[in-house]
C-alpha cells in the first residue's frame, strides 16, 4: 500500500495568551489569526469573524476569502470595537467551507 499524507488545515490565534479580555466600548481591541494550508493542493478559504453576545446575536467583525498553495501560511489581523450593549461575548473565527472554527471569550463571567 502507498502511504497517503494526512490532509488538514491549521487555524489558530497568534499570541493566544494576549487575546483581548475586557469589555470597554470606547476602546479598540485586536488579535491575529493564522491559516496554514496542509491539504497538498491549492485551497480557497472563505472566512468569517464575528462577535456573538449572550443572546446569540452576531456582529460581523471581518470576512474575506483567500486562496493558498500547499504549506503556505497567511495571518489576518482583526481590529474592532465592541457594541455598547455587550457585557460578555464570544469572538469566533470560522473557515466557512471547512466548517472549522476557533473562539475566545471577552467580558465578565456570568
Amino acid at each position: 500500500t502507498t502511504h497517503q499524507p494526512e490532509r488538514f488545515t491549521e487555524l489558530y490565534f497568534e499570541g493566544h495568551t494576549g487575546l483581548p479580555r475586557g469589555t470597554q466600548t470606547d476602546k479598540l481591541y485586536s488579535f491575529t489569526f493564522t491559516v496554514h494550508n496542509l491539504e497538498y493542493q491549492k485551497m480557497e478559504y472563505p472566512y468569517l469573524v464575528y462577535l456573538e453576545d449572550s443572546t446569540g446575536q452576531k456582529t460581523v467583525l471581518a470576512s474575506g476569502n483567500v486562496t493558498m498553495i500547499h504549506d503556505s501560511y497567511r495571518s489576518f489581523p482583526v481590529i474592532f470595537a465592541l457594541p455598547d450593549t455587550i457585557t460578555r461575548g464570544k469572538v469566533v473565527v470560522e473557515l466557512t467551507q471547512k466548517k472549522q472554527e476557533i473562539h475566545f471569550w471577552m467580558g465578565n463571567l456570568p
